[in-house]
């Protein structure tokens, strides 16, 4: 995943901030393919 990449770039910056921008990202990704997944109607 593309995602995978995002995150070792980011934590290699090292710190909480780090984690806290990959977590927020990754919901934000999640959220998103969510809602595309999901069937616009009957």
């Amino acid at each position: 995943m593309a995602g995978a990449g995002v995150e070792v770039v980011v934590v290699g910056r090292g710190g909480t901030y780090g984690r806290t921008v990959v977590a927020t990202v990754t919901t934000i990704l999640v959220a998103i393919t969510s809602a595309l997944w999901t069937p616009a109607g009957p």
